[in-house]
Formats: C-alpha cells, structure tokens, sequence
C-alpha cells in the first residue's frame, strides 16, 4: 500500500472528516475486504491522461467523484480493482490484484497505454424535442483556444470575450444571462466553442438544438436543467447528487423570436420561463447560466431581459475596424469587415480562377 494513500486514509479516518472526503472513501472502498485483491501498485503518470485509455476492458466503474480539479474513478474487475486519480497535471492509479503477477501486468498494461487528454475537444450534450419528449446526445466537439481566435474580434469584443473566459465559477450577485448580439459573420460561435472549453473543467455545457421548443415547454426546460451529467453512468445517486450541484451551462442560439421585444400576448408564457430561469424561482440553487445568441439590434430586445442586475455580460460583436482588418489579413482593407469577410477574401486570393472556355448549349449554370 502507498505510504501516500495510507496517510490519506488516516487522516480522513479521524473524527468526522470522513464523510466530507469523497476520495478517501473510494480509497476505503479499494481496500474491501470483500474483494481479493490483496497485491497492490501504484504509480503517478505526469500529465492529465485520458480516462478511457487506462481502464481496460473488462473494468466497471462502480463509484466515481468529480471535483473542479478533475475526477476519481473507482473501477472492478473480475480478478482486479482501480482506483484512478484524474488532475489537470497528473494521474494517479492505484492498481490491486489477486497475484503479484497480475498487479504487475495491469500496471504495466495500464502505464503503457495511457494517452494525454484531447484538450482541443470539449463535451456537450445536445438536446432535441422528439414527440411528447426530450432527447440529448453528448459528443466531443472542436474547440480552438481562446488566444488562437482573439485576433478575430473588435477590441472591445475581445476584453468582454477575455473576461468570461478566464472565470472559474459562476460569479452569485451578477446575473445569470449571457447576451451576445450582433451581425452574422462576427464570430459568435466560435466564440461560444472557445467559452466552452475554458469553463469545461468546472461547468457542463446543454446545447438547445430547438429553442423555440424550449422556452415553449416548461417540462422540456425543467429536465434540462435538472439533468444530472453522468460522466460514467455508475449506479451512484450520492455522486449523481453531486453532479447535479455542479454548474451548467444552457445555450440557446439564433433566439431572435424569444428575445425580442413585442406584446406580451405574444410570447409572455415563453419568455417569463426564461427571466424565470435565469434569477427567479426555477434557477434558484441549480447554478445555471443562461447564454442566448441573436442576430438582433440590442434596441429591440426586450427591455426586460437587458434590465441592469439580469445579465453577466451583454456583448455587441462587431465588425472589425479597417486597421484591425488590415492587421489580419495583411494587405490594406479601407471599411469594417466581419471576421467571416475576411477569412472570404482570404480564400478568393488563394482560388486560381477556371479557364474561360466557350459555353456550349447544353450545360448546367
């Protein structure tokens, strides 16, 4: 047994810390009697690995604990246990067995198959309204670091865009609404990729594939925002009450119709659930931010969602102006440009036009 992990056991094991120490208790848990497995390694892998590549196939995770940090997994197998400690700058694993032979092989196979995490992809489920219920899906999706993009932006887009990045827990007193409004073109959504990857090591990402449908259904928004994440689907409800404290993110884009301002007749029901959502009774101690994109004039969205105190952060994302145009593309722009123009003039100067032979009757245009 690790003189690391034993103190840590001990430690925790004295008056009532035990309860509040979720990862000396999967250590506890490791160390069952109950299951032979008395020949233990452990080993620290420098780096953050991927989970997936280090537990072998025939392991089930039992118990698991994520924390800002990363994750604890408590896996078994029929002749083995692991107990694998996830940090953004190190893994430890913990490997028992029922022969000193065995211990050694799993290490060893657990060691050589390790693979860094893909930093570049970031998870999110995607949820869909189908019939009289709703969906989700969770994929890995592309994510470009925040100082690869920056350039894209007006400067006063990229300070407001700087500071939601660099957060590491949703702020409690500054409301719960991201707005950002602007053009097409301006780079919203990559925007939105890049936020998702820099808040993913504290806060799950809900993508909302259907808005309209959304706002519109008060059962469909109450399962969004009372899902509970399961990274591993172990049969655990202590963790999945865990998880479900742990902060959300719901995204909603092209929210034109939701967010404008017009007769409360129109969309009152609608758009009360979103301010609900946000800081009234729903939201209460769901940690949940709210970010809506549209395409629409700050001027017409309606009064009371830009109200001050309601939003975290209220962003116009315009184009570039001409010097700023001119940095990027290096070569002279004379009026404002959207990012999405730019990278179009950058790939017309790269197409070599077709030759212009004489059209003949007959071809398609």
């Amino acid at each position: 047994m690790s003189a690391t992990f034993a103190h840590t056991v001990e430690r925790s094991m004295t008056g009532d810390s035990v309860l509040f120490r979720p990862e000396a208790m999967l250590t506890l848990e490791f160390f069952d009697p109950a299951y032979d497995h008395p020949y233990v390694e452990t080993t620290r892998i420098q780096g953050q690995v991927a989970l997936s590549s280090i537990l072998p196939s025939g392991a089930q995770i039992v118990r698991s604990f994520r924390k800002p940090s990363g994750i604890v997994v408590l896996a078994r197998s029929e002749q083995a246990s692991f107990l694998i400690s996830v940090e953004a700058d190190r893994t430890d694993v913990m490997v028992g067995a029922t022969t000193p032979e065995l211990t050694s092989t799993l290490m060893t196979a657990v060691t050589s198959n390790a693979a860094p995490v893909d930093e570049s992809r970031a998870r999110v489920s995607i949820w869909r309204k189908v019939s009289m219920s709703q969906t989700f899906t969770r994929k890995l999706i592309e994510c470009p670091e925040w100082p690869a993009i920056e350039r894209n932006y007006a400067s006063p887009v990229r300070r407001r865009i700087a500071e939601l990045v660099g957060l590491v827990d949703p702020p409690d007193a500054n409301g719960r609404l991201i707005l950002w409004h602007g053009e097409p073109g301006t780079g919203k959504t990559t925007a939105l990729r890049t936020l998702i990857r820099a808040w993913e090591p504290w806060c799950s990402t809900h993508y909302i594939s259907d808005p309209e449908r959304f706002f519109d259904d008060p059962n469909y928004m109450f399962a969004v925002v009372s899902d509970t994440d399961d990274f591993d689907q172990a049969p655990d409800l202590v963790n999945a009450a865990k998880r479900a404290k742990r902060p959300r993110l719901v995204i909603a884009e092209d929210c034109d119709d939701a967010i404008r301002a017009r007769p409360r007749r129109d969309n009152g029901a609608a758009f009360g659930r979103l301010l609900n959502l946000t800081d009234g009774i729903l939201g209460q101690g769901l940690r949940t931010l709210v970010l809506l994109t549209t395409n629409e004039p700050v001027g017409r969205l309606h009064p009371a969602l830009i109200r001050p105190g309601r939003c975290l952060d209220i962003t116009e994302f315009t184009p570039l102006e001409p010097a700023e145009a001119t940095a990027w593309l290096g070569e002279p722009v004379t009026s404002s440009c959207t990012v999405a123009d730019l990278y179009a003039r950058r790939r017309s100067s790269r197409i070599i036009p077709p030759s212009q032979g004489a059209l003949t009757t007959g071809q398609y245009l």
